[in-house]
């Protein structure tokens, strides 16, 4: 997934918003790939924060809700917004979509990966881990689901790892164009 993403993003300029970037390794690895993008991230966790900012200094990372992402960045101000791993874990994913659109410009570009729960629950099972489905993923969705959910326009999707059919993938990035 990671170098799904970066291959997407290897020759972008402007601002990347890493919305729900957790500690910092995507930016990480964006900000070396890719030194014309001015890069940002968002987490609602103070730690992964902390570690995120150690991780990347030449990042502004700030701690925020991604439902009141206007309240921390100006309407149309990124280039590209990635949302990478994170809708499954939040309540109101449809206002999130909302946000990552509105502070997105036009034509930029916005990237959404997410896991196939049923391959993930069943792989856990598999592994003997428990519970087998993640306590923390409150959502599961097809690849139609979340395009559906986009007023921005869709541009293509990957599933990975091999672009392997949704049903024996285990995770799904989709493109859209705003």
């Amino acid at each position: 997934r990671l170098r799904k993403i970066l291959r997407i993003v290897r020759d972008k300029k402007g601002k990347l918003l890493d919305a729900g970037c957790g500690e910092g390794h995507l930016l990480s690895e964006i900000g070396k790939a890719n030194r014309k993008l001015q890069i940002y991230g968002v987490d609602t966790t103070k730690i992964a924060v902390k570690k995120a900012k150690k991780r990347t200094p030449t990042a502004i990372i700030r701690l925020g809700n991604l439902l009141k992402l206007d309240s921390l960045f100006k309407e149309s101000y990124f280039d590209v917004v990635i949302c990478s791993e994170v809708l499954e874990h939040v309540t109101r994913y449809k206002d999130v979509i909302r946000n990552l659109e509105k502070v997105s410009k036009k034509n930029g570009l916005i990237i959404i990966s997410f896991p196939n729960e049923n391959i993930m629950t069943f792989g856990r099972w598999i592994l003997g881990v428990k519970p087998a489905k993640a306590p923390d993923h409150v959502n599961s969705f097809t690849p139609q689901e979340i395009i559906q959910e986009f007023k921005a326009t869709y541009l293509c999707k990957e599933n990975y790892p091999l672009n392997l059919p949704f049903s024996a993938a285990v995770g799904t990035i989709i493109r859209f164009k705003k």
